[in-house]
């Protein structure tokens, strides 16, 4: 079909300076010829194509486009002044002749390419050899990656690189890369295509990417290898000066808990509290509070000292900071003496969008500090502070996805010779060749990349999903695997009240895991698990709570399809995990209680540990844990109770044993007196059997008679909140203490279990040792 030729061959040439003015058939059926001419210029040329059968030959088409491409640059980059002729088709036409052709390439060469020398060193078979060749350049590619036009191309420009000899096997070679003579226009590619192997596909690298609207090109010409490798090598000695700097900054500017001298100074805070005792202070509450509060006064200036520190730690950082900056100014100054040979920027193709699919439009200089924005049938002025914003790329890139692909760079002395030109003017000139179908055609493309970016949106969203949730979906793995050998503690605890048994390991203290399944369900684990599962992962991929009920959704539907993979039971799970996810549950409630009163109970433990005579003592800070502080927690609750009664019990029963002239001793009747009346209240407000309370209570008669008679009335209407009232009353019995609470973990849950293992077990060695420190209170003996 000539006409749909004839169309090829015009946009291929562009700037519509090829034109069909006649076409026939020759006298062979089935061959097709065409001749062009562009007026003004005198150039006219034809082609031929086509078989006898009247099938296209492509080879022909690809040579006559080509020909008709060299022809019409050649009317563009130089004057051709020759009479017209009658056209004629000339078989085997090879184009312009050999004097036109050199003159056209001179010019091309000059403005758009370059030559540039490598230098390949390597060792081979113990000898050292050095191979040179030199090469015709169009572009410079530059990795994104690097950040900036300089560093990058000083990355192109050498490194170490694989490399086959003519003879011999592949080596190591350093390679070594300058320019002999730079191009009028310097092209420069930067790389932000890659390959992403969790995707299995190309994606676009939005880092950002700085250059300067003026560069020096002196470090990369071969004339000034000597001078700029020396340069490289002291930038690069700078360069890791700065990063040694810098990580040592990072060293006090950040650690897990804040800042360094943050962190000194909350230190100096905790010592300065301690010292004068206040109640909230980080050693409240502890056993060893008194002599570290001793030993600080003693060693008066600690907190002073943490402070210097802390002083110490803030300068490091704006020392750090400070000597990285003269470091990045020294770089710089590194190649000052290399600033002969400016290129100023020209042009820049831009693209928004992906790696397979998008837009392209271009930034082109239109005299002096003037830039035009060149997009389709659009041609509008811009800032240069909206073309190096636009170009950068990077998070805050306007419209998003949007950076350049290609810089342009004149060199300068060319730069300045560019003629002035206004939107309007660009715009009629180009409008003066496009025919009204052209226009039509680029809406309509536009109309289809825009489309097509919400289609592909679209696309880049549910896989942006899947990758979501797959995260979500290894961090629940991951932790599930951790869990499961964490699990063995908590089933070894065993059934409260089966006995006092003198083992009680509580999963509960080693982590938040361990509360969730030891006082909630297997099931109730899964979601913490999920939740901090999907909380990690939120903050890996980073996005934003708006995205949330999307990600949900689809993690929902994944765990629904799971064939098996994910390693918990989706049958009894999924419908509490959709119903409570993302809304506050019971789940977490409860876990800071839960590790209060382990560390309370551990304390009452401890101070009976530590002096028996604090028999009473104790088991008041246990009355005030089962009063005050229990309200979820029921295995701390049966705990509590299980202790108090083994204690209780067999001091009921050392009491009873007592004889008569001890027991009426004044200063020990006034200790049991007061001990039977805290054992009374106890006993009467603790839901423990009442079996096992009626033989307690006819024994603490003897010491507590009032007990005899609140107990008979024990049918009364609010009588067990009564005695809990009086309970709460009684001096050694107290609120509990909140704070502080105690991390989970193995400490925790080793130092709850050797307590209540000791207690059970020795529980009547305490109380013998109990009664013989109330016996040497009187000269009496038994």
């Amino acid at each position: 079909d000539f006409a749909a030729f004839a169309e090829a061959a015009e946009l291929a040439v562009g700037r519509g300076c090829v034109h069909v003015v006649e076409d026939r058939r020759l006298e062979s059926p089935g061959t097709w010829v065409g001749w062009a001419r562009r007026d003004e210029s005198k150039v006219h040329f034809g082609w031929s194509l086509g078989r006898q059968d009247g099938s296209v030959d492509a080879a022909s088409l690809q040579s006559v486009l080509q020909r008709c491409t060299r022809q019409a640059c050649q009317s563009q980059l130089r004057e051709v002044d020759t009479e017209p002729s009658e056209p004629e088709h000339v078989p085997g036409d090879e184009g312009p002749s050999s004097e036109e052709s050199s003159d056209r390439a001179t010019l091309v060469q000059r403005l758009f390419f370059g030559t540039s020398e490598t230098t390949l060193t390597y060792a081979a078979d113990g000898v050292e050899k050095v191979e040179t060749k030199e090469d015709t350049f169009f572009q410079v590619f530059l990795n994104v990656q690097h950040g900036d036009l300089y560093s990058a191309w000083e990355a192109a420009s050498g490194g170490s690189v694989d490399y086959k000899p003519e003879s011999g096997d592949g080596v190591k070679a350093e390679s070594a890369t300058w320019i002999k003579r730079p191009p009028k226009l310097l092209f420069f590619q930067i790389h932000r295509v890659n390959f992403d192997s969790e995707t299995n596909s190309e994606v676009k690298l939005d880092d950002p990417f700085t250059f300067d609207s003026r560069i020096y090109i002196d470090r990369f010409l071969k004339h000034n290898a000597q001078a700029a490798t020396s340069s490289r090598e002291r930038a690069a000695q700078l360069r890791k000066q700065i990063h040694e700097v810098q990580s040592r900054a990072a060293l006090f500017a950040s650690t897990p808990n804040g800042a360094m001298s943050e962190v000194l100074e909350r230190a100096a805070a905790c010592v300065d509290s301690a010292v004068s005792g206040d109640d909230k202070s980080c050693v409240s509450n502890w056993p060893e509070a008194g002599s570290v509060a001793q030993n600080l006064a003693q060693g008066a200036g600690a907190s002073e000292l943490l402070r210097a520190l802390a002083k110490a730690a803030e300068w490091q950082v704006d020392s750090a900071k400070s000597k990285a900056e003269e470091l990045k100014l020294q770089v710089q100054q590194t190649y000052a003496e290399m600033q002969s040979v400016p290129y100023d920027l020209h042009a820049l193709w831009i693209h928004r969008g992906h790696a397979r699919s998008g837009h392209y439009w271009v930034f082109i200089r239109a005299g002096g500090d003037r830039w035009l924005a060149c997009n389709d049938t659009e041609v509008a002025e811009v800032t240069a502070e909206e073309v190096m914003r636009t170009a950068t790329g990077g998070p805050d890139a306007p419209g998003g996805n949007t950076s350049a692909y290609v810089l342009v760079y004149a060199d300068a002395t060319l730069a300045s010779q560019v003629a002035e030109a206004t939107p309007t003017k660009v715009r009629e000139d180009a409008m003066s060749w496009a025919t009204a179908e052209q226009v039509q055609q680029v809406r309509d493309d536009n109309h289809h990349i825009e489309v097509e970016f919400l289609r592909d949106a679209g696309s880049r969203k549910q896989e942006e999903l899947d990758q979501h949730v797959e995260a979500i979906c290894m961090s629940f793995i991951k932790r599930k695997a951790v869990w499961n050998n964490a699990k063995l503690k908590c089933d070894q605890r065993p059934k409260i009240f089966s006995g006092a048994t003198q083992e009680l390991p509580d999963g509960s203290l080693l982590s938040e895991e361990g509360f969730v399944y030891s006082k909630h369900s297997e099931s109730a684990l899964n979601e913490l698990l999920w939740r901090k599962s999907v909380d990690e992962a939120r903050q890996e991929r980073k996005w934003t709570d708006v995205d949330d009920p999307a990600v949900l959704n689809s993690l929902a539907a994944r765990i629904q399809s799971d064939d098996g993979e994910l390693p918990f039971n989706k049958e009894s799970d999924i419908y509490m995990w959709r119903m409570s996810f993302g809304e506050d549950s019971v789940l977490q409630s409860g876990f800071a209680e839960c590790r209060v009163t382990a560390r309370v109970f551990c304390e009452a433990l401890e101070l009976l540990k530590r002096d028996s005579t604090k028999l009473v003592e104790a088991l008041g800070q246990l009355a005030g844990l089962w009063a005050f502080g229990i309200t979820a927690d029921r295995h701390r609750y049966h705990e509590v109770m299980m202790v108090c009664s083994i204690l209780i019990f067999h001091t009921v029963n050392m009491f009873t044993d007592l004889p008569p002239a001890v027991a009426s001793s004044p200063p020990i009747r006034h200790k049991v007196e007061e001990a039977s009346r805290l054992f009374g209240y106890m006993v009467l407000a603790f839901d423990w059997p009442e079996h096992w309370k009626q033989p307690v209570i006819n024994k603490l008669a003897a010491f507590f008679p009032a007990i005899a008679e609140l107990w008979q009335n024990r049918r009364t209407p609010g009588w067990v909140t009564q005695q809990s009232r009086q309970l709460t009353q009684l001096a050694f019995v107290k609120p509990v203490q909140q704070e502080p609470v105690p991390d989970a973990g193995e400490e925790l849950y080793n130092r709850h279990r050797f307590l209540y293992s000791w207690v059970v077990r020795d529980c009547e060695t305490v109380v013998r040792s109990y009664k013989a420190a109330l016996l040497s209170v009187t000269d009496a003996t038994v």
